[in-house]
């Protein structure tokens, strides 16, 4: 099923089980999930067209924030629509994340960072700096994790990093993760990819496990209590994937997609 086509430089997906909420180059949009009163799909609603976007969205019970990568900035939008809020401005953003009192985001750059800016607006706090190329992040109720892509022309590896929100703990679940880029949080264990695989370790540093190998560029993960789904961008043959995590069987779900992005899980 076509959720919504025409959608030029669609990039990042998030779901809240009501809604599709996605990224495309000329703005910000959702869908209802549910079919109207004749069977058909309603209408796409757009939420913003004033900033561009193409980056990383969250989603949470009010808000949609998202990132104009090329520019820096992080933004915050209401559910239904209206005025554009500023969050923060910074540079190149790779990676976005929401809990209950502040959005998460990595900035990428050879000393980049992970940072946080209260939901609501306020000051932006560094959490990580001198950070490798940081690319995802993920967080639970009071931890969170983050991957560095590394390559920083310093000989740094990336890394896959864990801790508590408050500062502590802080430490790479895996130290040798050179490529690590899109990451998830679900269950006890990380989910990335790297280097065309995909890649797994629990919180406490056991596990570390390949799930798949020799992919194409892997642009987006997410998982939940049984199941692993990636998209691998290409052209023509990008695909969009899933792994049974009791099994490790593999399902492509789709193929010969045009360069897909994101993914979500409801």
């Amino acid at each position: 099923m076509v959720f919504a086509a025409a959608q030029k430089g669609a990039t990042a997906v998030a779901v809240d089980g009501q809604y599709v909420y996605w990224t495309a180059n000329n703005g910000v949009y959702r869908r209802s999930m549910a079919l109207g009163p004749n069977g058909t799909p309603w209408p796409i609603e757009t939420l913003d067209t004033s900033a561009g976007s193409g980056g990383p969205l969250a989603v949470d019970g009010e808000f949609v924030f998202f990132a104009h990568p090329n520019v820096g900035k992080v933004l915050r939008v209401n559910k239904t629509g209206g005025s554009l809020v500023e969050l923060a401005t910074t540079s190149t953003i790779a990676g976005l994340a929401v809990d209950a009192t502040h959005v998460w985001f990595t900035v990428w750059l050879d000393n980049g960072m992970l940072a946080k800016v209260p939901r609501t607006g306020g000051e932006v706090v560094p959490f990580a700096s001198e950070q490798a190329f940081p690319v995802g992040i993920a967080l639970g109720n009071e931890v969170l994790a983050w991957t560095t892509a590394g390559g920083d022309g310093k000989g740094t590896s990336g890394k896959v990093m864990y801790g508590n929100k408050k500062g502590l703990g802080i430490t790479p679940l895996v130290s040798a993760a050179t490529g690590a880029g899109p990451l998830a949080m679900h269950g006890g264990h990380l989910y990335w990819g790297q280097d065309g695989s995909i890649r797994s370790v629990a919180i406490d540093g056991s596990e570390n496990q390949t799930w798949l190998a020799n992919q194409g560029e892997i642009r987006a993960v997410a998982a939940t209590a049984t199941q692993i789904v990636f998209s691998v961008t290409g052209l023509p043959s990008g695909r969009i994937g899933r792994i049974d995590t009791k099994s490790g069987v593999l399902t492509l779900l789709g193929t010969n997609q045009k360069q897909p992005r994101g993914v979500a899980v409801a």
